[in-house]
């Protein structure tokens, strides 16, 4: 229920064995397909659920979306072991390093949602949050996972849902897609922030909308 509190789109290609992750800022102002309107990204999943911010994503970048996780993020604490944080801080009475830090429990779940300390704000936080889904993919690409898949699943079963069968994670195992993994592209969608109608905004020129389209499709393969 709600609005999303992130979104990130994931592109992983066998071929080229390269994996990308772009953030999309919660406030992007865009048009919310099939609900007649413009407005934050992040209230297309309050409007009409996985269905219209599904839409939404693939109008705005001009791609397909082939499957969809909605993770409640407490859900990642169950099978995040390590990440790169790239600062230090505090948050929730966790301390975390500039460098590796071990996660467990709600480490993890602090770690991703810390944004005020942040001298980037929510651009930093977004990233942090790219850092723990890296963490998440790479736990997920191990063979160990594979022949634990059953347990994992349980744990996550209350807070993920996703179009993802049994089929495609082991379409994961196969060895381009493991190359892939170990290849990953951080990228943020940018933009400029401002007040519309006295609602605070992130707009997105022509030309950063442009680069992450062409930088997308050139990843799913589709020019």
């Amino acid at each position: 229920q709600g609005r999303s509190d992130s979104m990130v789109v994931v592109t992983i290609n066998p071929h080229t064995q390269k994996t990308t992750l772009l953030s999309i800022p919660r406030d992007t102002y865009t048009e919310i397909v099939g609900y007649g309107t413009s407005d934050k990204i992040n209230h297309a999943y309050a409007f009409g659920g996985t269905a219209m911010s599904i839409n939404t994503v693939q109008q705005m970048l001009d791609i397909p979306i082939d499957f969809y996780v909605m993770v409640n993020m407490a859900g990642i604490q169950e099978i995040v072991d390590a990440v790169e944080s790239p600062l230090t801080f505090n948050q929730n009475g966790y301390d975390f390093v500039q460098g590796t830090n071990q996660l467990d429990g709600e480490a993890a779940l602090a770690f991703a949602r810390m944004r005020y300390e942040d001298p980037a704000g929510d651009t930093g936080r977004q990233g942090r949050q790219r850092l723990v889904i890296e963490a998440v993919i790479r736990k997920l690409a191990t063979p160990e996972t594979l022949l634990n898949y059953q347990t994992i699943l349980q744990s996550l079963s209350s807070n993920v849902q996703t179009s993802f069968q049994l089929s495609d994670f082991y379409t994961l195992q196969s060895q381009d897609y493991l190359g892939a993994v170990d290849n990953m592209n951080q990228q943020q969608l940018g933009g400029t922030g401002g007040m519309m109608n006295e609602i605070y905004y992130n707009f997105v020129d022509e030309t950063e909308m442009t680069r992450v389209q062409d930088l997308l499709q050139a990843e799913l393969e589709l020019e």
